[in-house]
């Protein structure tokens, strides 16, 4: 019997009023894995019985959450980590396919827009001045003041149309276009806050002689790009009780269970226990491998 026929046959069982036998349906359908996907999806959207409808939606729930653990894993063995591509799946916990193909489009147009204003004669503090107008001037991205702890602002789709986000994914967002424009900014996490630093090793010494940090300034993405002083950062950094360390310097993993953590306190704030779930899955399958 193949797969597509099987799955029918065990389809056609799901509206049996009987307990145990939905249970044995569900977990061979459960078994037959992600790759039957696409079939309940399809059957989803022809079902009339309500029930059928209902544990149909949870089967197909509880094979996303498998899909996204097996990405999640594959992404932190992968050589470069892509920020974007495990953002993509971050961002299907609110139960849409996020595609990376149309996120990378849109992405692609801002990253074209700024680098039309780039020339290499420009300093560094000019670059992020251009891109900080096309970011926030014209592309309009800002916090989401109405509802600032929304899971909403988290998700990469969301953020590209209604242009309102959280610090966090501002921050990955920015950190994406600059480095595709190969401006050499890092994410830097002081205790809640964060900020990018711009990396530049030799024009810091250059600049400032010996510091304990190869940063030549920093960009706050709460104030729509400012730019933020060695001697400021310093100060802030000492106030907060830190020290400057390759700590600070979030990696992608990092940046990425942030948003996961900033997810799962969203949902659970809300009552949604099976997003907030999700996402505790998510930071549990980063946490063992």
């Amino acid at each position: 019997m193949t797969l597509k026929v099987n799955i029918k046959a065990l389809i056609s069982l799901l509206d049996d009023s009987d307990e145990e036998v939905y249970l044995a349906v569900k977990e061979k359908l459960i078994q037959a894995g992600p790759e039957s996907l696409p079939l309940l999806e399809n059957k989803l959207e022809s079902v009339t019985y309500l029930l059928q409808h209902e544990r149909l939606e949870s089967i197909i729930y509880q094979l996303k959450t498998v899909r996204l653990g097996e990405k999640i894993v594959q992404w932190y063995h992968s050589e470069n980590k892509s920020l974007l591509e495990a953002w993509t799946f971050v961002s299907s916990i609110q139960n849409i396919e996020v595609p990376l193909e149309k996120v990378e489009k849109l992405i692609q147009q801002l990253v074209q827009d700024i680098w039309l204003e780039l020339n290499e004669l420009q300093t560094s503090f000019e670059k992020i001045a251009i891109v900080n107008h096309i970011f926030f001037d014209t592309y309009h991205f800002e916090l989401n003041y109405l509802d600032i702890s929304a899971s909403e602002n988290c998700f990469i789709n969301n953020l590209l149309i209604s242009r309102k986000g959280n610090p966090i994914s501002l921050t990955i967002l920015y950190c994406i276009v600059a480095r595709q424009l190969n401006i050499p900014v890092q994410p830097i996490g002081i205790n809640y806050n964060m900020f990018l630093g711009y990396y530049d090793l030799k024009i810091s010494q250059e600049a400032f002689g010996e510091i304990d940090h190869p940063f030549l300034f920093f960009i706050n993405m709460e104030h729509n790009g400012a730019i933020v002083g060695i001697k400021e950062m310093d100060f802030f950094v000492k106030e907060n009780k830190e020290y400057w360390n390759d700590r600070l310097i979030l990696s992608n993993e990092v940046l990425i269970r942030k948003l996961l953590i900033f997810i799962r306190e969203s949902y659970l704030a809300k009552g949604e226990d099976d997003k907030a779930s999700l996402a505790e899955n998510l930071l549990n399958k980063l946490d063992t491998v």
